[in-house]
């Protein structure tokens, strides 16, 4: 099995942006039984990151439920970065 934060940092290599939830729905398919595949610790995994430069804040929008979901991208030197080290993990 991939290493749970490895992978949402690499989700982020194939998306223009995402949102805490839309990783949680991508990965859980593969790590729902895994004990970090919560909504929480998706949201904890992305901040970071994002505190780590490798990811940045795109925008804000209101989801169905009223609640604020904030999106994000891995672009240039996060992007090189992030390939340079996880490039040869696997999607």
């Amino acid at each position: 099995m991939r290493v749970f934060n490895y992978a949402v940092i690499k989700y982020f290599t194939k998306v223009k942006e995402a949102c805490p939830a839309e990783v949680y729905e991508a990965l859980k398919g593969e790590f729902g039984s895994h004990k970090m595949c919560k909504p929480d610790k998706v949201k904890a995994a992305i901040m970071t990151a994002e505190k780590n430069g490798l990811l940045a804040e795109t925008r804000y929008e209101l989801n169905d439920n009223g609640e604020v979901d904030i999106y994000y991208n891995c672009e240039g030197e996060a992007l090189e970065a992030v390939n340079r080290y996880l490039g040869n993990y696997p999607d």
